[in-house]
């Protein structure tokens, strides 16, 4: 990673963004998926586009004349052969796949209405490919040598399929018998009288026991080693209504309570009243999110319950800007604006929720009471500031495409 991130020459530009996960097959083996965004990458289409993905996608079988060691890799790693799983799902005779490949003069990009995008498995280019290459898989030359295993690499040439991919693997859920096990053994212990650790420890042992955890992840977890990375870390907002949501005790010397540590919600309401490079009067609670991170001192850190700490560190070398609290607590800059996260409503079942979660992420505010204040309910008070929810949240967002999409998202869940 560290390589790939250190030299632009790798996919011909900078890596601007990058996510992967490694996950278990059935045989306990590893496997990487991963998502990388380049700098001022050219559109595919073009003939800059078409030479960099002819120079980092690559489905040709070199001679040993040409390349012995390339030779060797490919011919060890990259030939496809016909698997159960090549069928899966499917019930046609052809390699859901799309092997063995057909022959194509010249790398082209198909659209995505195009017979040919529904023969290449959904792929949105035809890589050149000689009658003697039906067989290799794609692959990328340089890491090749490098990775010296399997590899399938392949231009995204859409927003919503980079979602796609990246919320199917990270969001992967475990198998259904395993799934189904948990929630019986939860529905069977919420109403016993012993206290929550034991029933933690009755779902860890239901989990211990329904999962089959092979030894190449008892490794990799036993030694700490990262099951994912990401260029962007990942900021959770509890939005439900206040008493709903969780607090982290905080205990003196002595092991007594001595109140609650803060959390995103107490440190936005006490953001700066003024300040030169920000807007914070009305900065939303997602914006403060994204752009800001609780600073401490080494000697005195505290629990922060509203992030989720993934293995991403920002550069720690890079000089940081910091902003002073109301109560004088300090707040870091971030490097890169992190990602969000909130609960999943639904607007008509419960729509209480669902509007509640709207006006926190984006109405400004200095006392979420004020959220509320002179409406019944939360959908009154979203109804009645609509338009500057809108442009709070479009505002936040950077690409056409992205702001098109919220605005569907709003007007499709009015009731």
């Amino acid at each position: 990673m560290k390589y790939i991130k250190n030299d632009d020459e790798v996919f011909g530009g900078k890596v601007k963004d990058y996510w992967w996960r490694i996950e278990f097959q059935n045989r306990g083996s590893p496997h990487l998926h991963m998502v990388f965004w380049i700098e001022d990458h050219p559109e595919f289409n073009t003939e800059e586009g078409k030479f960099l993905l002819d120079r980092n996608c690559c489905c040709k079988m070199p001679t040993e004349e040409e390349d012995p060691e390339l030779h060797e890799f490919v011919k060890k790693c990259q030939i496809h052969r016909h698997t159960q799983t090549c069928t899966k799902n499917n019930t046609a005779v052809r390699c859901r796949f799309n092997f063995p490949r057909e022959e194509c003069d010249e790398t082209r990009i198909v659209s995505h209405s195009s017979d040919d995008f529904l023969r290449n498995g959904g792929r949105i280019c035809l890589l050149k490919c000689r009658k003697k290459d039906a067989w290799v898989n794609n692959y990328h030359p340089k890491l090749l040598r490098l990775w010296t295993g399997n590899m399938d690499i392949q231009p995204c040439g859409a927003n919503e399929a980079i979602a796609y991919y990246i919320a199917k693997y990270q969001s992967k859920a475990e198998p259904k018998e395993i799934v189904s096990g948990i929630v019986q053994a939860i529905q069977q212990i919420q109403h016993e009288a012993s206290d929550i650790s034991r029933k933690l420890f009755k779902i860890c042992m239901k989990i211990l026991h329904e999962r089959q955890v092979l030894a190449a992840e008892c490794a990799y977890r036993l030694c700490h080693i990262l099951l994912r990375d990401s260029s962007r870390s990942c900021i959770f907002l509890n939005t439900r209504k206040p008493e709903q949501r969780y607090r982290v005790l905080q205990f003196n010397k002595n092991g007594h309570a001595i109140g609650y540590y803060s959390n995103i919600f107490e440190r936005y309401e006490k953001r700066p009243l003024h300040y030169s490079d920000y807007n914070f009067q009305n900065m939303s609670l997602t914006e403060f999110a994204m752009l800001f991170v609780p600073f401490y001192t080494k000697k005195a850190s505290e629990t922060e319950e509203s992030i989720d700490h993934d293995s991403y560190e920002e550069q720690p070398n890079v000089r940081r800007s910091l902003i002073t609290l109301s109560d004088d607590s300090k707040m870091v800059v971030r490097n890169v604006p992190a990602v969000g996260r909130v609960p999943y409503f639904i607007a008509s079942s419960d729509p209480e929720n669902f509007f509640h979660s709207l006006l926190v992420q984006y109405m400004p505010y200095r006392s979420e009471t004020e959220l509320l204040e002179g409406f019944d309910s939360a959908k009154d008070a979203f109804l009645a500031r609509e338009n500057r929810l809108i442009e709070n949240g479009i505002n936040s967002l950077k690409t056409p495409s992205t702001k098109s999409m919220l605005l569907k998202f709003w007007s499709s869940q009015k009731l």
